[in-house]
């Protein structure tokens, strides 16, 4: 809950926005975050995608058939646009709970640990693979 004791300069009351909120689910007992600006990039960012996908006749032409050849109906992007838009943050934490396993998650890292902020063990075991390219037999 937030509570907003307003300016204290004018006394009025500030408006307040929700950019982060955590989750705890109780099913798996892991907490699940929700970034309200990650959320509005990655809406964003997709819906802009579109745009690249037009650029020239030939490309909307090929699109469109494409979409009648495997039967999409004919509203099929002003639908999706609209889907994606109205995704909201119980959206997507719902669909982590129903999906992610971060007890399961794996995370691979490529680099120098030296050039890490923290010790990769701050995430949990780490089990270290030799990637090295041998030689080449002569």
């Amino acid at each position: 809950m937030l509570h907003d004791l307003g300016d204290p300069m004018s006394g009025r009351p500030r408006k307040l926005e929700v950019i982060y909120s955590q989750h705890h689910c109780c099913n798996c007992n892991c907490s699940f975050n929700a970034d309200m600006l990650e959320l509005a990039l990655a809406k964003d960012s997709y819906l802009n995608s579109f745009v690249f996908n037009f650029d020239s006749k030939g490309q909307i032409i090929n699109r469109l058939m494409t979409y009648v050849y495997y039967g999409y109906p004919a509203d099929f992007l002003q639908k999706t646009k609209e889907n994606v838009e109205k995704v909201t943050k119980a959206d997507v934490l719902r669909v982590a709970k129903a999906h992610l396993r971060p007890d399961q998650m794996q995370i691979l890292v490529v680099g120098r640990p030296d050039d890490l902020d923290k010790p990769l063990s701050t995430l949990g075991e780490v089990k270290t693979l030799d990637i090295t390219i041998p030689a080449p037999k002569r």
